[in-house]
């Protein structure tokens, strides 16, 4: 989905499940979702926490973040109900690079 590196340039997804992603060090990803207000947002994050961890954050429209996760562990969720419509964003970055390979990979499924 590259480049994707802002929120401007965010890939846009559709429900779905999009696997092979990768989050390498200082290249933050972005993946644009229509929301409509009042429709729950549930997305789950996968990947091996060994291998580095990755966070994420829901911009809504104007930016400012809704919702995030980031734990130190396998697999971040986000889980959150708009007050309005429009693109929202999701914001998926490196935390701590780990393992022998820069990097990690994930799958997006919401």
């Amino acid at each position: 989905f590259e480049p994707n590196n802002t929120q401007a340039l965010g890939a846009t997804l559709s429900p779905g499940t999009y696997t092979n992603l990768t989050s390498c060090a200082m290249d933050e990803d972005f993946y644009t979702i229509a929301v409509t207000n009042g429709t729950p947002i549930l997305a789950n994050f996968t990947f091996v926490d060994a291998e580095g961890d990755i966070d994420v954050e829901l911009l809504d429209p104007n930016g400012t973040i809704a919702a995030s996760s980031a734990s130190a562990t396998d697999n971040e969720q986000i889980s959150y109900t708009p007050t309005v419509s429009g693109n929202f964003s999701f914001r998926v970055y490196l935390y701590g690079d780990a393992g022998s390979m820069p990097g990690n990979t994930y799958t997006i499924a919401f």
